[in-house]
């Protein structure tokens, strides 16, 4: 009797430290994508400036700097799905796989707003009028104006 609770705790202990290890490495990847998000432009860097950079729609950003910040905007929320829906369908914590679904949409909704307000920059840079990001809320056309304006060169001042 002794012999399997060592067992069991055996296997307790190295399915945790296994979990552990993912997210310790999930949590550096996460790590690295924010410091390149706010490294985007910027030398000298303060969180309230990164913030305010990020979820404000005043000034301009160029096409590199647009697309890229979209790509990692999906991979903040592809990584907050991957961690949440491993985490919370992992046996020792239950099976709360709607949290992680929870989750998934409020990063979800908070990339989409921060996609806009860069969406915003995007078209004062090319000379665009901002009422153009209503385009972003009609399906299948949100698409093709993604791609439009990450071609659309920058307006020459």
């Amino acid at each position: 009797m002794g012999g399997k609770t060592n067992c069991r705790n055996l296997s307790v202990s190295i399915g945790f430290n296994r979990k552990r290890i993912y997210s310790q490495e999930s949590w550096s990847v996460f790590i690295a994508l924010v410091r390149a998000f706010v490294n985007i432009g910027r030398t000298n860097l303060f969180l309230p400036t990164m913030i305010e950079s990020f979820f404000s729609s005043e000034g301009r950003i160029g096409r590199f700097a647009f697309i890229l910040r979209l790509v990692i905007l999906a991979a903040i929320v592809f990584g907050v799905w991957e961690v949440a829906s491993h985490f919370f369908a992992h046996w020792h914590h239950g099976t709360f796989g709607t949290l992680a679904v929870f989750f998934t949409i409020v990063s979800a909704l908070l990339a989409s707003f921060i996609g806009l307000m860069q969406l915003l920059k995007r078209l004062r840079d090319m000379g665009k009028p901002a009422y153009l990001t209503l385009w972003m809320f009609v399906p299948v056309v949100n698409v093709l104006f993604l791609l439009y304006s990450a071609a659309l060169p920058s307006k020459a001042e």
